[in-house]
């Protein structure tokens, strides 16, 4: 038998927006409470505060405001404007690139989301350069002489795109940051109220001016009432009519034909003026009136001036100095003291807390006679609900003072039994008495059979057992009270106890009288070693048998057995360990589990086992929670009360939670960095050498933005997204060139994933591999080979020249050869041997031999100046010219020979001659 999951997908891109939700659920306390009784149970909104050590502020924050993105811009009495993303703290910087100083005394948009500002003596605009930073750039720096700020500029407004700056004596009207027009007056100007219904100046001394046509004009009905009394706000309201409100003379309408009219508002009237009303800003998106004050936080009214809700340092506020507010995207309020809060007015999910005067980890939850009551582990509380929007709900304490038990409420009748480590204790009209004194009790149970007695569990004297008789409890004697030691009791049938033992479980029968005997329950195919079972009961009847491996056993009371049976839980949303909380609603027919993997609602049957359906739980870490858990209502107004171990206790509707439809953003990419310097934006291409790049990205949803993850993927590199992860940076060193698209989306803490952000860019190849690069390297190529080709050509022609050379010379050194003598003369007398070795392969060395008729023998030996071919060819001119030659004596040889070889024109060229 499986279980089976049912997810809600009720998150729709589409879908309408938060606000739209709220018109139903916002303030609406007398309609959503718990059906009987019309008394205010709702808690306290979900509160963040951010303090100056967060925000890098000093003293006051003035004003605030979120752009299109999400990101929330605030400005301080001494730094300036200042931006938060949800996950870092940024400056806006000045022309220069320094952080902004001065007042940040306002912030607004136009239509275009054109931000203006004004920062000390200066109001101007602020606009993202192309590093995506925010610059403030002044437009009263460009005032004519007598047009220029001298006084402290108090407030701004926007109507129409017309954006409006005030001063001490002085309007400025600019539009799409062209100055318009500038009106000077005579007295002091108090402030400057900006509405959907017209801009407002009022006036020391004279009373209420109105923008008609480009100039304030004044309206003669203020003077009596406002010349000298203050107006802090105006409101437009649905009539047209302008609701005003001081410190000094209340609530009044500024009817649309000009008439003042006193509003009937006293206690209105009577808040504003002790805690000092002051400069808020505009209605809410459901019409909804917030009035700001310097001592008292924040009132919430209707447009029949009825409180519906207070924030106050009682609600949650760090404190009460608020300075103004805006409404964001997803309908929550951001306001500014001397820090900066959110207040989700999410009313499906509230709290109570030590400030309701309820201390300790919250161990069980019931109520009785239409009154909450909350067991923690230092007392039994009972709630005490507001009767107004300026009280504070309360829980009193009933002086049980002792840890409690496993189950430690019981309901009898209009008392209230605890049991508890010391004792057993009944508690009516916060009046506490001790039942027994006896310790170690765990858990108390009413007899289905005799309602007047009441069994308890004890792990060291047995079963207890107690009555209610004439007014008193008295102990009854058990005639086997000590037989067995049970931890946990149940009745699961009438006059059969289930008693869970260390030595396994038990069936106590039992009469009228409380009496009656044990039987030991056999298991039925046991899985587990151990006796220590565990019980669970499910549609407030249903009861099971769980072991340590979370294996499911039903009843046979008739048998005495408990039957494996074949239901198996899906450790996915009920771990096998861990925290694990179930709760069933007898009003709903619906059960509720409460396990790490989040809210669900349960569905069980003993044939088809479990069916769960999830339910949005995102607001509160589930490692927070304790022991109670609590059920009741149905439909929309079903509520659950969960207990945490830090002091507080959940109020939620999960009919209505469910509904809610949750818009999606983008994630931003905030900055980027290259090889650690801050880069543009839009990065386009990059040179290789700035190929270690760095982002950091935000997702500018609140509430648990602590909670955020984000899931990278850089497209020409990764294959996929990455798992999600609490880093806003990522980085990446060494990328090769490429086309890259870096892209990334956020979870925020309810599950929901983001639309995603992404940003496009080539890294360029280093030069060497740059397409100019590979052109050289082809151009170079080309030219190579046509070199190579010429000097193969050379080759080949030298090659040839040599060998044609070569060939000449070896002709001529065979020549050389030839004139050299075949034989030597052979006579006996004489051993003659000669040799010949050139240096070269013609040289001008020369010998040769002849024999005259007288039988003489000449010997010739010669050698030519230089050598190579030149002094070969004389070696032949002077071979030939001694063949021409008759014989005579060798002086006159020489000379004959001398003769001759003159004859031709050798040059240098010289050879030295010898004939012997």
């Amino acid at each position: 038998m499986k279980v089976k999951i049912i997810p809600h997908h009720n998150t729709k891109p589409e879908s309408i927006l938060k606000f739209i939700f709220l018109l139903i659920c916002l303030f609406q306390f007398n309609t959503i409470v718990y059906g009987q009784d019309k008394k205010d149970e709702m808690g306290d909104f979900f509160v963040s505060n951010y303090g100056r050590a967060f925000l890098k502020t000093n003293y006051l924050n003035w004003s605030v405001l979120q752009d299109p993105d999400g990101v929330i811009y605030y400005g301080n009495s001494t730094n300036g404007v200042l931006t938060f993303d949800g996950q870092k703290v940024r400056p806006v910087l000045d022309k220069d690139g320094e952080p902004t100083r001065g007042n940040g005394r306002a912030l607004l948009k136009d239509s275009k989301n054109t931000i203006y500002s004004i920062i000390g003596r200066s109001f101007g605009y602020i606009e993202k350069n192309e590093l995506n930073e925010p610059i403030y750039f002044s437009l009263s720096d460009d005032l004519p002489d007598q047009d220029e700020v001298n006084s402290t500029l108090w407030s701004a407004g926007v109507l129409n795109d017309t954006i409006m700056f005030q001063s001490e004596k002085s309007v400025y009207l600019y539009k799409d940051k062209k100055l318009l027009s500038v009106e000077h007056f005579d007295n002091v100007l108090h402030t400057l109220n900006v509405n959907k219904g017209g801009a407002f100046l009022r006036i020391w001394g004279e009373g209420i001016y109105k923008l008609i046509e480009g100039k304030f004009k004044y309206l003669p009905s203020s003077k009596k009432i406002f010349s000298e009394n203050r107006v802090d706000e105006q409101y437009s309201l649905d009539n047209g009519d302008q609701l005003l409100v001081s410190r000094d003379v209340g609530a009044w309408y500024l009817k649309k034909d000009g008439k003042l009219i006193k509003a009937k508002a006293d206690e209105i009237d009577d808040f504003m003026n002790k805690n000092e009303v002051y400069v808020g800003g505009s209605r809410l998106k459901d019409g909804t009136i917030p009035i700001v004050t310097s001592k008292g936080g924040m009132i919430f009214i209707d447009n029949k001036l009825k409180v519906n809700a207070l924030l106050t340092k009682e609600t949650g506020l760090n404190d009460n100095h608020i300075t103004g507010f805006i409404q964001d995207r997803q309908g929550d309020i951001w306001g500014t003291n001397f820090g900066l809060f959110r207040v989700s007015f999410d009313s499906t999910m509230t709290y109570f807390s030590e400030r309701n005067n309820m201390s300790g980890a919250i161990q069980d939850i019931t109520r009785n006679k239409g009154k909450l009551y909350v067991r923690t582990s230092e007392d039994l509380y009972d709630l005490v609900p507001k009767n107004n929007a300026f009280e504070q709900s309360k829980f009193e304490a009933n002086n049980v003072n002792e840890l409690a038990g496993w189950n430690s409420i019981l309901k009898f009748d209009d008392q209230i039994i605890t049991t508890n480590n010391y004792s057993i204790k009944t508690t009516k009209n916060r009046n506490t008495e001790v039942v027994s004194p006896i310790y170690r009790s765990n858990s108390t149970i009413r007899s289905k059979v005799n309602p007047s007695i009441i069994f308890s569990s004890n792990r060291v004297y047995g079963l207890l057992a107690h009555q209610y008789k004439n007014g008193k409890w008295n102990q009854l004697k058990l005639k086997k009270q000590d037989s067995i030691k049970p931890l946990n009791i149940i009745e699961v049938s009438s006059g059969k106890i289930l008693a869970l033992t260390p030595d396994g479980a038990f069936i106590y029968s039992y009469n009228s009288d409380g009496q009656g005997d044990y039987v030991k329950l056999t298991i039925d195919k046991k899985v587990v070693k151990s006796n220590r079972f565990f019980i669970e009961t499910y549609n407030d009847s249903t009861h099971m048998l769980v072991d340590s491996l979370n294996n499911y056993y039903k009843l046979d009371l008739k048998s005495n057995k408990a039957i494996l049976t074949d239901i198996e839980l899906d450790t996915t949303v009920v771990p096998k360990k861990g925290f694990v909380r179930y709760a069933y609603n007898s009003q709903s027919k619906n059960g509720w589990t409460l396990s790490k993997s989040g809210l669900f609602k349960t569905h069980f049957d003993v044939k088809k086992g479990f069916l769960f359906e999830q339910y949005p739980f995102y607001k509160v870490d589930i490692s927070e929670l304790a022991g109670g858990f609590y059920a009741e209502g149905s439909g929309e107004s079903e509520i659950l009360w969960i207990g945490s171990q830090d002091n507080k206790l959940y109020r939620y509707y999960p009919e209505l939670a469910i509904k809610e439809s949750r818009l999606k953003y983008k994630a931003i990419v905030r900055e980027i960095y290259t090889n650690g310097e801050k880069s543009l934006i839009k990065l386009g291409s990059l040179p290789f050498k700035n190929n270690n790049l760095s982002f950091e990205v935000s997702y500018p949803v609140f509430g648990n933005e602590s909670k955020t993850l984000f899931s990278y993927w850089l497209e020409g590199q990764d294959n996929n997204w990455s798992e999600f992860v609490p880093d806003f940076k990522k980085e990446y060193t060494n990328l090769s060139e490429g086309d890259y698209k870096f892209r990334v989306r956020a979870k925020d803490a309810s599950g929901e994933i983001s639309e995603e952000g992404f940003t496009e860019f080539t890294i360029s190849p280093p030069w060497y591999r740059s397409i100019f690069a590979y052109i050289s390297y082809f151009l170079a190529l080309i030219l190579s080979f046509m070199q190579f080709g010429k000097y193969q050509a050379k080759k080949s022609y030298n090659k040839a020249e040599n060998e044609r050379k070569n060939s000449e010379l070896a002709a001529a050194k065979d020549l050389q050869n030839r004139l050299l003598p075949k034989s030597l003369p052979e006579i006996k007398q004489f051993d003659i041997s000669a040799f010949l070795r050139t240096s070269t392969e013609v040289g001008g060395d020369y010998y040769d031999f002849f024999e005259s008729q007288d039988g003489s023998l000449y010997a010739i030996c010669g050698d030519a100046t230089g050598h190579g071919t030149p002094s070969g060819m004389l070696v032949s001119i002077t071979k030939a010219g001694l063949i021409g030659l008759p014989q005579m004596s060798p002086k006159d040889m020489l000379h004959e020979l001398n003769r001759v070889v003159k004859k031709v024109d050798l040059g240098i060229l010289r050879m030295s001659l010898n004939i012997h």
